[in-house]
C-alpha cells in the first residue's frame, strides 16, 4: 500500500503533536508565498498555509519556479508529507 493511501488526514492545529516518521495529509489555503534567502546562499520558498484551525509555514527547497506558479495566495492545496 502506498504511503499516500496510509497517510492520516489531519488539521493544521494537530501537526505539532504527530510523531516523526508519520505520513500526513491536510488541506490548506495559501496565505502567502515568498522567496527568502537560505543561510548558506541561494533561496527557498516560504509558503504559509491555513485551515479553519490554524496556520503553518512550510519551506520548499527545490523547483522554486514550478512551486511559485502553483502556490499563489488564495490557492487551495492538498499537502502530503512526512513529519520529520
Amino acid at each position: 500500500m502506498s504511503s499516500l493511501l496510509k497517510s492520516a488526514k489531519i488539521k493544521i492545529k494537530d501537526i505539532g503533536a504527530i510523531e516523526n516518521g508519520r505520513d500526513i495529509s491536510f488541506h490548506g489555503l495559501v496565505v502567502s508565498s515568498q522567496r527568502l534567502p537560505k543561510k548558506n546562499g541561494g533561496e527557498y520558498l516560504a509558503v504559509k498555509l491555513q485551515d479553519n484551525t490554524g496556520a503553518i509555514e512550510s519551506p520548499i527547497w527545490e523547483d522554486l519556479p514550478f512551486w511559485e506558479q502553483r502556490t499563489p495566495p488564495g490557492a487551495k492545496l492538498l499537502v502530503t508529507s512526512m513529519i520529520s
